[in-house]
Parts: structure tokens; sequence; C-alpha cells
């Protein structure tokens, strides 16, 4: 399971890269299949949150909560 779940995170970010550098409308087959990729990860990903500051200014940083396996974000 957990060659499955690496092989579809490094999919997810090669289809995220295409989305957003292409921009199409009529991807909409391609996105359809990134929310599903998405949505099993989620599922499927035994989530190992980790707490880190990232940079907002010189001055300032902000701080996040995320999954170290499939880089999901918590608020």
């Amino acid at each position: 399971m957990a060659n499955i779940l690496i092989d579809l995170i490094n999919i997810k970010d090669k289809l995220e890269n295409f989305i957003t550098v292409n921009d199409n409308e009529d991807d909409n087959e391609i996105i359809e299949i990134y929310k599903l990729i998405e949505f099993y990860i989620d599922k499927n990903c035994t989530h190992n949150i980790v707490t880190d500051y990232i940079d907002i200014t010189p001055e300032y940083s902000k701080q996040i909560d995320y999954c170290d396996i499939c880089m999901k974000t918590f608020n």
C-alpha cells in the first residue's frame, strides 16, 4: 500500500503542475483524475503531522501543520 501511495503522490504533483501550467478548461478529465487521486491519498494516508514555521516576512513567521508523507496542510 505504501508504494502505491508514494506513486500516487508523485502523479498528483505532476498533474498539479500540468494543470497549473496549462490552465485549460478543456482539461476537465485531467482535473477529475487529479481530484480522485487527491481523495484516495487523503483517505489512505496515515498522516504524520509535523509542525513547522514558514517565513512570511523577515520579521514574521507563521506556524503550519502538514503531513510529511503526502504534504497535505492542516489548520
